[in-house]
């Protein structure tokens, strides 16, 4: 089986590191989608290498992962990183990327950098399967007649795919409901 996975707020805690950046800046978010302002988009144009240099997985990732490719999974990472849809990007993110990929030694095939909107490159990988966590993105995939599954950090939260906050369950629900290896 081949899947595909998103890299922020999939497998690690990018907007929580981005809170955390702006309270010891002083900056006054009160969430993460007020990011998207002008003075947001200034303190992430500045920020966003650190931020990115200072993500930590979530629970489970490494585990799961590491449980399914030694299934003979495929993980193709497809990551909007680096194209500039939201900040321009001053930094080398690949190196940023893969020197966290190897912090964690997270087991991947593939990584697909620059990707937004993401199902066209879903699609030429022939992803049986893409997981993120933004509704919209899984829908573009969805498209392209890949089976999505969304990772939430609140179980609360309303999505029309499988929904998972934790990455045990997703191993759960590939290795059990689908199956395993195809």
């Amino acid at each position: 089986m081949k899947i595909g996975i998103d890299i922020d707020e999939t497998i690690v805690n990018t907007h929580e590191v981005v809170m955390e950046f702006a309270k010891k800046m002083n900056m006054q978010f009160k969430s993460y989608a007020e990011i998207k302002t002008p003075a947001g988009t200034k303190f992430l144009r500045e920020n966003l290498e650190n931020i990115h240099k200072n993500v930590v997985l979530f629970p489970n990732v490494k585990e799961a992962l590491d449980t399914l490719k030694n299934k003979g999974f495929e993980i193709v990472f497809i990551t909007a990183r680096g194209s500039n849809h939201e900040v321009p990007i001053k930094f080398d993110f690949e190196k940023v990327t893969e020197d966290i990929f190897t912090k964690y030694q997270i087991p991947y095939d593939k990584i697909i950098y620059k990707s937004f909107p993401k199902g066209k490159h879903a699609f030429a990988e022939k992803l049986d399967y893409f997981i993120d966590d933004r509704e919209d993105v899984l829908d573009e995939v969805t498209g392209y007649g890949i089976k999505c599954i969304r990772k939430v950090s609140n179980m609360n939260e309303e999505s029309k795919y499988p929904k998972f906050a934790d990455w045990q369950d997703i191993l759960d629900y590939f290795l059990k409901k689908e199956g395993g290896i195809k």
